[in-house]
């Protein structure tokens, strides 16, 4: 799961930056990047070029060296926790890589440490896309993000029996968190998506925008998915 983030986050020196707004901006990624881990529990799902990582690496080691400066205006553990979950697990790309994901995509994450940076809209490369720097742009816009969102649907509740009025129903004996995982590394095919868990077989649907519900399903999933899931669960992928 990729999420785009915005390759210039981090200028090359704080040094002409107003450093109390930034480490302002700083704080609220972290509690962006927070609602994002919790959702798709992926702690690596931000992709940006090396110059942003570059960057982020040296902004962040300057700010320790000035703790004195922005410790009233921010926790000084959430700026080293930015550094180490965030820009550090930031997956490289090229510029070419980066831009040809950035004409697919239609929502980006972005450290709005500057006014231009915190507006709903945001224009990378000619390209316009939702922009997403504060915890609210996130609960509106996280919806053209490219994430699969696993949410329970009642019906296929195991609590249930497989059973819903008389009629037998698929169910997910998985919890949220698992079908979550399951759904992160599911294949598609048609209008579904399918993942393999402990050697049982599930399908996912979508209910709305990017939110799926799952099962174990009865009659099983095509062979052709069975053999495309056993072997990324040989290699690891």
């Amino acid at each position: 799961m990729e999420i785009l983030f915005h390759n210039e986050s981090f200028p090359e020196s704080v040094e002409n930056e107003e450093i109390y707004g930034f480490a302002n901006s700083l704080t609220e990624l972290y509690y962006l990047y927070e609602r994002l881990v919790k959702l798709i529990s992926q702690e690596q799902c931000f992709v940006s070029t090396c110059t942003c990582k570059d960057n982020g690496n040296s902004v962040l080691y300057y700010l320790f060296s000035n703790q004195k400066r922005i410790k009233e205006s921010s926790n000084i553990d959430i700026i080293r926790s930015v550094r180490q979950r965030i820009i550090q697990n930031i997956k490289v790309l090229t510029d070419e890589e980066f831009y040809h994901k950035l004409n697919n995509d239609d929502a980006i994450i972005t450290n709005g440490y500057k006014d231009e940076f915190k507006e709903d809209f945001i224009t990378v490369n000619s390209k316009t896309l939702k922009n997403i720097s504060t915890t609210e742009q996130f609960e509106k816009n996280k919806f053209y993000l490219p994430i699969r969102i696993y949410q329970s649907n009642p019906k296929h509740d195991i609590r249930t029996s497989g059973s819903l009025k008389g009629n037998t129903v698929s169910v997910m004996d998985l919890d949220n968190r698992s079908a979550q995982l399951v759904l992160n590394g599911a294949v598609q095919e048609g209008k579904k998506l399918y993942g393999i868990y402990g050697g049982k077989y599930y399908e996912f649907q979508c209910h709305k925008d990017n939110c799926w519900h799952g099962y174990c399903p009865n009659d099983g999933i095509p062979e052709n998915i069975q053999r495309q899931l056993r072997e990324s669960e040989i290699s690891g992928e």
